[in-house]
């Protein structure tokens, strides 16, 4: 028995009003009232001020509470449950990573979790090529948290560096489109080392450079600029004090297994008689920072089963007579990993019967390509 699902689409010419679209737009950001107040980042900047065992840490967020623009602080819903705390920094020059003789657009993050935590902080240094540029949004600055590869309509470089002035990512912008990007990415070692009497976990980095096709926005080539480990006394490239950035929660574990199911991917489809579909698993690993250093692990996994469908030799004058019944006696797919495991390439074939005719089979198949950065 097969069933057919016809689904219509009607269009409407009829333009909504500026407050219904506002509300649309407004309704993806539903904010869970924040407990955070200015008091606890301040707080929260002390604690780090009082650290006599990271001075350099002690230092930067000394200056961050001084230039702290607490009177036009924003705390507003980063998505359902968490919130984003976006507060403006004086033009002041506090951090080895601001350019000589410049004076950057400068915000220091903070996120809030659906606990009321503060988890996770930034520092951002941008250089708008547009002088009359002198402000990013709050709106703004979502927007390209929950995107990444657009900012606004802006031409410049943007920098994320951390409460211990290490800087952690950058991005080159064309006209709002990323062009280029560079990030710090880092892991555990699994391995603990002892020395001298003391054990210790390493902590193994790269800094890697990507780039983006500016039509598709999908990466076109990356490279390692560097590598270490923290074991081996190895600082990223333009950071101080690596020990304290790295250990300040900031890095590590950075990468959390991921499951995702493709549903409904179709194989074949001959108008009005039948489609033949699959459901494809894909496993990898995603960044909690950094989405493009998201990659591909397991191989990928047909989950879903084929029962068979109907076919009419004619749709319009389809009677008992006409009926051929097709089923699928078997389903295989094979895979290929490119790009360091950040592209997955993936062709599925089948292998259809009819059963009136069992002699006479038929292949179908259909390729699919998946991004890490994507799809995960």
């Amino acid at each position: 028995m097969c069933c057919l699902l016809l689904i219509f689409a009607a269009g409407c010419t009829k333009e909504l009003n500026t407050d219904v679209q506002n509300t649309l737009q407004n309704v993806q950001h539903l904010a869970r009232q924040s407990s955070i107040s200015q008091h606890d980042i301040e707080g929260w900047l002390q604690e780090r001020i009082d650290d006599t065992l990271r001075p350099h840490t002690r230092e930067i967020a000394a200056k961050v509470l001084l230039n702290a623009d607490f009177g036009n602080m924003i705390i507003d819903s980063l998505n359902g449950d968490e919130n984003l705390i976006f507060i403006p920094l004086e033009p002041d020059y506090f951090s080895q990573h601001v350019d000589e003789n410049s004076e950057p657009l400068q915000y220091f993050i903070l996120f809030e979790d659906a606990k009321g935590n503060l988890y996770k902080e930034n520092i951002v240094l941008y250089y708008p090529e547009d002088p009359g540029f002198t402000e990013i949004t709050f709106e703004g600055y979502r927007d390209f948290i929950n995107s990444t590869n657009t900012f606004l309509d802006q031409t410049g470089k943007m920098e994320l560096i951390t409460i211990s002035d290490m800087q952690i990512a950058d991005y080159e912008f064309e006209n709002g489109i990323l062009a280029r990007s560079s990030y710090l990415a880092s892991e555990y070692d699994p391995v603990l080392t002892e020395e001298n009497g003391f054990v210790q976990r390493c902590t193994r980095w790269w800094l890697v450079r990507v780039f983006y096709d500016l039509v598709t926005r999908e990466i076109i080539d990356y490279l390692i600029l560097a590598e270490g480990n923290t074991c081996e006394n190895d600082c990223p490239p333009h950071s101080v004090e690596c020990d304290e950035g790295f250990g300040g929660g900031v890095f590590g574990d950075e990468f959390e297994d991921v499951e995702k199911e493709k549903k409904d991917l179709i194989i074949w489809t001959q108008p009005w008689t039948y489609t033949v579909r699959a459901d494809v698993k894909i496993f990898g690993k995603v960044s909690s920072t950094n989405r493009t250093l998201n990659y591909f692990t397991n191989p990928p996994q047909i989950t879903s089963s084929l029962s068979g469908c109907v076919t009419y030799d004619n749709p319009y004058y389809g009677n008992t007579d006409n009926l051929d019944h097709v089923i699928a006696k078997s389903m295989n797919l094979v895979h290929m990993f490119t790009q360091d495991n950040k592209q997955l390439n993936c062709a599925i074939s089948v292998l259809m019967q009819k059963t009136n005719i069992p002699n006479v089979t038929f292949l179908y198949h259909q390729s699919f390509r998946w991004l890490a950065s994507t799809d995960l």
